[in-house]
This record gives structure tokens, C-alpha cells and sequence, in this order.
């Protein structure tokens, strides 16, 4: 790995020796040795880059003292389940002691390990930070899921005092390109200017370059091919791909103030998954207008976990007896969320009448629902081989707008239908 290749074998002292490179992709190599300003890392699903920053973030703990670093991305909760889980598991793979903060969302790791300060936060309003100064090292994980003005917001906080000769300040942004990324190609992709376009580095990568990644989803990935041109061009291969015949039009993404006594009905719709995400919507009811207020979307949660979510998203504004709509396909799961005193129903689950449905309505998203607006960004209908245009959606990253679907469809299927002029 270059100038590190003599310097990574050895943690501290009290850490038995271990070589960095046997735990890292050696596709990522350029860029753990990368030393400009901006590095953006982007590519397909599956390739690892998450995984890389922690990676590099780590060993820059392992190489310098007392750095900061301030690690970020759009929503609290998403921020936990990426960033701080790799950053904690790799901390503990290569035994860095460390004091973590919960309430603070700080460590700071010991004075034999550094005596480095791990910032994390959620990038819900980045005017607050910027006072925040002498940050080393900046992560913005899924960078697309905020404003430019917000990047370019965020970008001040990388001053500070002046560093020893071959020390550095920098920032990282790991993103997957789709529709929704639209500043980030503008900026730095089609007329980069300054030091856009000077200082800084951008690698692309696909699950090709990821030496960790199981067989099974190295398969889907590859099965992308059969399912749609758009999905397999930019979840598969990385790239920017076109996007055509997108199901929903009626929608925009904007600030408004949630107050549960505003709306005429409030109802929530829930997909289940385990492997692919779980996903809760709770969606606040105006006439023909539909306000999408929160969210959540998790990977990997028991039943248990998912209704303690739901409760808790449900105790934030102050709800106890909200119709959820449920995914049928696994009844038991509908049984548990019914012993739990959560009043959910099974869930109609006609695909093109309930999408017919939803389009009458309006659809106002609050900007904290950032998979919300992923999902309904590239929300598209299939194509068959001559390219006509089917009644069927592309069935891939669209579990919480199942989830609204099943909501709308199911609550509202009796009433007299909304007319929304596309």
C-alpha cells in the first residue's frame, strides 16, 4: 500500500501485529492512499465502499494523533446502522480502546491509541455546524441524500490549525449514482471547476471489486440484467443510467411543520422484509393530499425489533391508534404486531389498482424521509423486450412505496376517487 505498506503491521505495544492489507479490497488501494481534499467514492450496490471509509478512517487512528473526525449522514437512524456499526466493528478488529458516548455520539478513543475524537451527527440542519473547526477528517455517507448547499455548507468545517508536513485534511463521500443524485454529477462529474476539479479524487467501483461479498448477492446483482436496463446500470455496474416511464409524477419534497392535529386522518403502512428492508410509512391525510411524514426502513430486524421501532416512531408524535396496513405474505408476523396492542390489518394488495389509486392524490414528502425519496425517484414501469411500456412496476427498491400503497389502497379503496391532474 505504498508508504503505509511498512507502517500498518503494528497497531500499538499492547496489540499483537496484524497487516492491514489481508483486511481490505485491493481495488480500494488508490484510494486509501489518496491525500487530495474531496474523494468521492461511488460505484454499484454490493461493492464495499462503506466498508473502505471506515477502513481508511481507522487507519488514520492507527498512523496519527489526536485527529477528529466528523462522520455524518442525512438521518440519525441511518446513521447508526452504517457508519457507526463499521466504524465500531473495525475499531474492534484491530482492538483500538475507546470510550463511546451514546447521548453525545462521540468517541474518543485513548491516549495510548491516539487520543483521537469521532464526531457523529445528522446532517438534519448543517447550518449548526458550522462553527465546528480543526476537523481532520469528514465522512458523509450517501452524500446524495443532501442539498448542494448543504455539501457545500458542510465543506467549512474542514479548516483548522496548520498540520505537520505529509499530514492532511479531508473529505470522503461514498454515494450509489441514480436519478436523485443529479448536484453531485453536476458538480464534480459534468463541469467540475477550482478545486472541484483540481483537489480532488473520484473512484468508481462494483461488487466485481469486492473480495468479501457472498455468492448470493453477487447473483442478484448479475439477475438485474434480466430485470430492468436502468436498475442494472446503476445498481449493478455503477453508472449513471437513464431513467424512463417513472410511475409517480405527483409528488414534491419539501419542509412542513408536523402537527398530527392538522391532518384528517393519519394511517401507516408497513412491508416486511429481513434480508431486503423493512419498511414503515406514516402518512398524514388532507383531502387529496397525502403528506408522507416519516419513515423507517431497516435490514435485518426481528419482529420484535420492528414493532419496538413502531412504537417509538409513534410514541414521537404523540399517536396510539393509527391503522397500519401490512404486507399478507407473512400472516404470522401481522399476529405479533396484533398481541403487541398495534392496531395493524392485512394490507389489499392489487399492485396496478392500488398504484392507480395513490395517483390521485398529491404526495407531499417531508425531506427526513430520504429512502422515501430514493424509492419514489426511480419508481419506474417495466418494458418488455420491444421496449413497450407494461402496466407492472420494476419490482426492486420499492418497499416503502408497498408500504404506502397498501395504506392508501386498502384504507381508502371504498371512498369516491381523488381526482389529481397530472
Amino acid at each position: 500500500m505504498g508508504e503505509y505498506a511498512s507502517t500498518v503491521s503494528i497497531v500499538s505495544k499492547e496489540t499483537p501485529k496484524v497487516n492491514f492489507i489481508d483486511y481490505v479490497n485491493k481495488a480500494y488501494i488508490p484510494f486509501f492512499q489518496s491525500k487530495k481534499k474531496f474523494v468521492i467514492l461511488y460505484g454499484g450496490r454490493g461493492s464495499g465502499k462503506s466498508y473502505a471509509v471506515a477502513q481508511k478512517l481507522v487507519l488514520q487512528m492507527l498512523l496519527y494523533k489526536k485527529k477528529k473526525f466528523f462522520v455524518a449522514r442525512k438521518t440519525l437512524p441511518s446513521l447508526k446502522n452504517t457508519c457507526i456499526e463499521f466504524l465500531l466493528y473495525w475499531m474492534d478488529e484491530f482492538r483500538i480502546k475507546y470510550d463511546y458516548n451514546k447521548a453525545d455520539m462521540i468517541i474518543t478513543t485513548s491516549p495510548a491509541y491516539g487520543g483521537h475524537k469521532i464526531l457523529f451527527r445528522a446532517l438534519d440542519d448543517v447550518r449548526k455546524l458550522k462553527s465546528l473547526t480543526d476537523v481532520d477528517y469528514v465522512w458523509v455517507d450517501e452524500v446524495d441524500e443532501i442539498s448542494m448547499q448543504d455539501f457545500l455548507d458542510l465543506s467549512i468545517v474542514l479548516r483548522g490549525r496548520e498540520l505537520p508536513t505529509g499530514e492532511y485534511r479531508q473529505m470522503i463521500m461514498t454515494f450509489n449514482p441514480g436519478s436523485y443524485a443529479r448536484w453531485l454529477k453536476e458538480l464534480f462529474f459534468d463541469n467540475p471547476q477550482g478545486e472541484f476539479k483540481t483537489n480532488t479524487d473520484i473512484f468508481h467501483f462494483t461488487y466485481k471489486d469486492n473480495k468479501f461479498l457472498s455468492q448470493e448477492d453477487k447473483q442478484y446483482l448479475e439477475a438485474l440484467k434480466q430485470v430492468d436496463e436502468y436498475f442494472y446500470t446503476v445498481y449493478t455496474l455503477g453508472q449513471w443510467g437513464v431513467l424512463r416511464n417513472k410511475v409517480y409524477n405527483n409528488y414534491e419534497v419539501k419542509e412542513f411543520p408536523i402537527n398530527v392535529e392538522d391532518y384528517e386522518e393519519i394511517i401507516a403502512g408497513v412491508d416486511f422484509g429481513y434480508n431486503s428492508p423493512s419498511g414503515f410509512v406514516l402518512v398524514g391525510v388532507n383531502g387529496n393530499e397525502l403528506y408522507v411524514i416519516d419513515e423507517i426502513y431497516a435490514t435485518r430486524v426481528l419482529n420484535s425489533t420492528l414493532i419496538a421501532l413502531i412504537k417509538d416512531k409513534l410514541n414521537k408524535y404523540n399517536l396510539t391508534d393509527v391503522p397500519i396496513y401490512a404486507d399478507t405474505a407473512e400472516p404470522d408476523r401481522i399476529e405479533e404486531f396484533k398481541e403487541a396492542g398495534l392496531y395493524i390489518y392485512p394490507a389489499k394488495k392489487n399492485v396496478v389498482a392500488g398504484i392507480n389509486t395513490v395517483k390521485t392524490y398529491k404526495i407531499i414528502i417531508h425531506p427526513q424521509c430520504v429512502n422515501f425519496k430514493k424509492e419514489i425517484e426511480e419508481y419506474k414501469y417495466k418494458e418488455d423486450r420491444e421496449g413497450n411500456v407494461l402496466e407492472e412496476p420494476v419490482g426492486v427498491n420499492d418497499h416503502l412505496l408497498d408500504a404506502l400503497r397498501y395504506c392508501v389502497y386498502t384504507h381508502f379503496q371504498k371512498s369516491t376517487p381523488r381526482m389529481w391532474v397530472l
